[in-house]
């Protein structure tokens, strides 16, 4: 793996530093497409070039609406190629948290794919700094906005030159919103040496030689996608097989046609792998190791015996990514692994006095190196030096390390629900739900998944006199939230417990009783 000293530490850089090695080398596939690593290179100094022209500068911020797409990746590495900043949003997001999301970030132009316009054109009126959109593969049939609306192929009318642009490894690359407490999203700010470490340490920990295949399915608007995946795959001079999403029905047939040798996954979908028929052509591929987040303790020794594939464990943050990782060679089922020697890392109690091994506490760490983790919360000092305080970054999950140095994950510490890979706000989802003009008080609980990490449930008391039923509740959800967001169970009560000072205690509504309506055995279906 090349090296890079700190001028060329930066996202653009590298792609014309690896473009340069490895020419027409493929480097992303989609679908029936492909890009070269000097192709790509090319497009993303069009892209970046006509963001400048639309009088954009470094440190602007362009907000970007997309789904898993070469054109992705354009935009990704055009912006970091011009020092504007790249606001990654989640396109399942819509209503009031989409339009918070724009206008918080204070970006003055997005980029949107057609799929989801009409999240965009239902919020219009609400944007207060976007001057021009960018509509992808174009504008044939789109609603008329009031910003100066641009089609993709203006963006790649230009030359090949590099935008000349002074760009520092910390200076920020990217945002992305982070609902991992129980106030409104945060916008995380992730310098341009995050994204290149975080590359270079999965290439390090999953062993990564040049020329492998990833595939990635990961959402490209996740650090997982941009960072993990891409960056990764640029750094190894390898090639990635980009997805539109996770497909189980495809999943083998992918690995085995495009010959892939790593991927990724989550808990949920090893599980589901492992509930497929056993079959003679489990070990029928190539891939040799997947980087997994909560991998089940029961399943992991069966998953690799069943599909001859090394899995390890990854434990990280869209702050900070990784933490820690199970070893090549020490894969202990139901650990974290040990902390990557970057970071500092140590279990802290309620006062932030560091806990002997074996004790269960906070889990907060430092960085050892320069701009390898987020530099703050955009426009939240507050919540920035909170974060930090007593110069240790809190992660708000609950956890331990044993006498051997392994990190066991016990617990979240912050009011969140973690459903399928995504964070949500339990607050933006009881203010949004709390709008009903039948609803006097609702509260929002994980509850454990069948699948691994949560479900969303929602607890209700209603106004006296205004009857509601859960499908007609699911209704008036689902254009304000993204799909994920939605509940699954649904509760009414005459009230909650509470404690002596009257607030809702909420550990004891993370159940699903008999008085739960659940939403799957109902039949009741979403619109993504």
């Amino acid at each position: 793996m090349d090296k890079y000293q700190n001028k060329d530490r930066t996202v653009g850089r590298v792609l014309e530093l690896k473009a340069e090695k490895n020419g027409d080398k493929p480097f992303c596939y989609f679908e029936n497409d492909m890009v070269t690593y000097r192709g790509l290179n090319e497009i993303a100094n069009k892209v970046g070039n006509n963001f400048q022209k639309l009088g954009l500068k470094k440190g602007d911020k362009v907000c970007v609406l997309m789904p898993n797409c070469l054109e992705f990746l354009y935009v990704m590495f055009g912006l970091a190629k011009s020092g504007i900043t790249m606001v990654s949003l989640n396109y399942y997001q819509k209503g009031k948290i989409l339009a918070y999301m724009i206008n918080n970030s204070d970006a003055k132009a997005l980029v949107v794919h057609k799929n989801f316009i009409d999240n965009v054109k239902s919020i219009e009126s609400e944007l207060k700094q976007i001057n021009t959109l960018v509509i992808c593969p174009g504008i044939d049939n789109a609603p008329v906005f009031k910003f100066d609306t641009i089609a993709w192929p203006e963006m790649l009318k230009s030359g090949k030159a590099t935008a000349k642009v002074d760009i520092h490894y910390s200076d920020i690359f990217c945002m992305q919103f982070t609902s991992g407490t129980t106030g409104a999203s945060k916008a995380i700010m992730q310098p341009h040496n995050q994204y290149v470490f975080a590359g270079e340490k999965m290439i390090e920990v999953t062993h990564g030689t040049e020329g492998g295949n990833f595939y990635n399915w990961f959402p490209m608007y996740h650090f997982s996608g941009m960072g993990n995946a891409t960056m990764s795959t640029l750094l190894s001079d390898s090639t990635m097989y980009m997805v539109e999403t996770f497909s189980l029905r495809k999943w083998w047939d992918d690995l085995r046609r495009f010959k892939i040798t790593a991927t990724g996954g989550f808990g949920q979908i090893l599980q589901l792998l492992m509930l497929m028929p056993e079959s003679p052509d489990d070990k029928n591929h190539q891939v040799k190791n997947m980087i997994c987040a909560w991998v089940p303790k029961d399943i992991q020794d069966a998953f690799e015996k069943r599909f001859n594939i090394i899995l390890q464990d990854d434990y990280g943050l869209t702050e900070i990514e990784p933490v820690s990782i199970q070893a090549w060679d020490d894969r202990r089922p139901g650990t974290l692994g040990k902390g990557i020697e970057e970071l500092e890392i140590k279990i802290f109690d309620d006062f932030d006095n560091e806990l002997p091994r074996g004790s269960v506490g906070e889990i907060v760490c430092r960085p050892k190196l320069p701009f390898i983790m987020m530099t703050g919360y955009y426009k939240q000092p507050e919540a920035t030096l909170n974060t930090w305080r007593n110069l240790w970054f809190h992660t708000g999950d609950f956890g331990l390390i044993d006498n051997d140095g392994y990190i066991h994950f016990v617990d979240r510490k912050k009011d969140a629900i973690r459903r399928r890979g995504e964070n949500i706000s339990s607050q933006e989802l009881e203010q949004i739900i709390g709008s009903h003009p039948n609803i006097a008080e609702i509260v929002a609980v994980p509850v454990p998944s069948e699948l691994g990490e949560d479900e969303v449930k929602v607890i209700i008391r209603l106004k006296e006199g205004h009857p509601l039923k859960p499908e007609e509740l699911l209704d008036f959800c689902q254009p304000k939230m993204a799909y994920f967001m939605v509940p699954r169970f649904v509760e009414f009560v005459e009230d909650f417990p509470r404690s002596e000072l009257g607030r809702v205690k909420k550990n004891e509504l993370k159940t699903v009783t008999d008085r739960t309506w659940d939403r799957e055995k109902a039949g009741y279906k979403l619109k993504r």
